[in-house]
C-alpha cells in the first residue's frame, strides 16, 4: 500500500480586518513564512497604501494572553479583541484585531514550526553569508 503526504504549505496568508484606533476598519494580511520562523508579518491597508510591521511571533503570542512588549509593538488582550499598538518616530496606531482571528492565525504557524523549534528551520548558513558579506 502507497501512502502519500503532501507537507503542509511553507507559508501562512491569512486576510483578516482591524480597527484602526477603534474606530476605521482596515484589511490586514497576516503572513508566516519559514524564511524566518521566529517573525510574523502584518500587512496593513494591502493594496493601497501598504504598511508592513514585522515582529515576534513570540510577543504576538504572549500579547494574547496579557500585556506585551515595550518599543516599537506592544500587544494586550482587550476582551474578544487584541491591541497591537504600533509606535515609529513618524506616527502611532493601535490596531483592534479579532482574538479568533489571531487565534487561528497562530496555530497555523504552529502546525509549520511548533513554538520552541523555531532554530530547526533557520537557515543558519545563509544568514551567516548574509550577516558577514564579503567578509568571508
Amino acid at each position: 500500500m502507497l501512502v502519500s503526504f503532501d507537507p503542509p504549505d511553507p507559508e501562512v496568508d491569512i486576510e483578516m480586518t482591524a480597527r484602526l484606533n477603534g474606530r476605521t476598519e482596515i484589511g490586514a494580511r497576516f503572513l508566516y513564512s519559514l524564511d524566518n520562523p521566529y517573525a510574523v508579518t502584518f500587512l496593513l491597508n494591502p493594496g493601497s497604501d501598504e504598511r508592513e510591521w514585522r515582529f515576534a511571533r513570540d510577543l504576538l503570542a504572549e500579547g494574547m494572553n496579557r500585556a506585551a512588549g515595550d518599543g516599537d509593538v506592544r500587544i494586550g488582550p482587550d476582551g474578544d479583541v487584541v491591541r497591537i499598538g504600533l509606535y515609529s518616530p513618524t506616527g502611532a496606531a493601535v490596531l483592534y484585531f479579532g482574538r479568533a482571528d489571531l487565534e487561528k492565525a497562530l496555530e497555523a504557524t504552529e502546525v509549520l514550526v511548533p513554538p520552541g523549534e523555531e532554530s530547526e528551520f533557520w537557515d543558519w548558513d545563509t544568514e551567516w553569508v548574509r550577516f558577514i558579506g564579503d567578509a568571508a
